[in-house]
């Protein structure tokens, strides 16, 4: 594997901790479900976790579009 892409995974890997400690924070908390336009359900955990990750890829990789469950294609 390339250092570029050595570089790409560990970040990812991070973000992906970060989120999960982000979404820990409601862990068997009342949470409010939301609906979204298709119907589907999502809470502020969901929401806080997409959040974090866009800014982080967007921040660290400007030129990359980021695609969410949430809020769909950025980017």
């Amino acid at each position: 594997m390339s250092e570029s892409l050595e570089r790409m995974l560990a970040f990812a890997r991070r973000i992906a901790y970060e989120a999960g400690q982000i979404t820990l924070r409601y862990f068997q908390q009342e949470v409010t479900i939301e609906r979204k336009a298709d119907a589907s359900p999502v809470t502020i955990a969901d929401r806080e976790a997409e959040r974090y990750l866009r800014t982080a890829i967007t921040a660290a990789y400007p030129d990359h579009a980021v695609l969410g469950e949430e809020d769909g294609l950025t980017g």
